[in-house]
């Protein structure tokens, strides 16, 4: 396994690095807000019905208490569950930040070597070093960018193997679930603190599903705007046998650069922008299907 940060020693564009921070904690604070504003109408609903109706608080289903049990045991044990479903979730907020951070760092760090190759034209401006040494510079440093485009793509397939099994599982559930709320939705009879808890579950998920699938998409579209970076990292400047060895150098690398870079989901689902409006309306289409046959 290759360190990421690690990635950062040899070429790191500070601009570049803003950004990568303030895209994570945008996505990661967004993901995490929907998520316990969902939790806190989940919490309030239960509470109102129990000062409206007098029925008991219940945000989670257990094997004790029972849900007509309106014991002080019961009514403690209540409490305490909540507060250890609020404990899980926080967890499971957590490593979804973490991998928000990383698809970030994954797809910055292919912007930081579009800025590195962009960056080696600079060699030629100099007007302190004889042609040759300018060419020898460069083709030295071309070489260098060769091994950090290696080492990201070692980083990225490692992403693969420590996350796809949440990209998988993020995908069935959050079919499962958008199904379940909107059937929950059509049996809520107008009761407004209801519709607007499962709507607005309904609403965070969709939004979240999508900044998860596009932060994962962002890696493969940077990772194809490389090539592009390698064919204007002054290659043409390189003169005689220099730029024979230079262009079959750059001609090479673009074409390995040029091969897809996607992350996926269940083995075939690519997470992107256009994935994600598909599986939005797979989502739906499951629903109506399963809506009729009940009917």
């Amino acid at each position: 396994l290759v360190d990421i940060s690690r990635l950062k020693e040899v070429y790191n564009d500070l601009d570049v690095e803003k950004k990568m921070m303030k895209k994570s904690k945008l996505y990661s604070s967004a993901f995490c807000g929907m998520c316990v504003f969902s939790m806190l109408m989940y919490t309030i609903d239960p509470l109102v019905q129990c000062a409206r109706k007098g029925t008991t608080f219940n945000t989670v289903i257990t094997v004790w208490p029972l849900v007509e049990d309106s014991s002080t045991s019961a009514n403690v044990g209540r409490f305490v569950w909540n507060l250890l479903w609020w404990s899980m979730m926080s967890r499971v907020l957590g490593v979804y930040a973490f991998v928000f951070s990383l698809t970030s760092c994954m797809s910055h760090q292919f912007i930081d070597l579009q800025s590195y190759f962009l960056s080696l034209d600079s060699i030629f401006q100099s007007e302190k070093l004889s042609q040759i040494l300018k060419e020898r510079k460069y083709e030295e440093a071309f070489i260098i960018g060769i091994k950090l485009h290696y080492n990201t793509l070692q980083c990225v397939e490692s992403t693969k193997n420590i996350c796809g099994w949440l990209f998988s599982g993020q995908i069935i559930f959050n079919i499962t679930l958008l199904v379940l709320l909107l059937s929950q939705l059509l049996k809520s009879e107008g009761n407004l603190i209801l519709v607007t808890a499962v709507g607005g579950a309904a609403f965070w998920i969709i939004t979240g599903t999508g900044l998860f699938m596009c932060s994962a998409g962002d890696v493969t579209v940077e990772a194809s705007a490389l090539s592009t970076a390698m064919y204007s990292s002054g290659w043409h400047r390189c003169r005689g046998a220099s730029s024979l060895r230079v262009r079959r150098l750059v001609v090479t690398s673009m074409v390995y650069a040029q091969r897809p870079v996607v992350i996926k989901g269940l083995g075939i689902l690519s997470l992107s922008y256009q994935s994600y409006v598909s599986l939005v309306k797979s989502t739906y289409s499951v629903f109506s299907i399963v809506f009729q046959k009940i009917k």
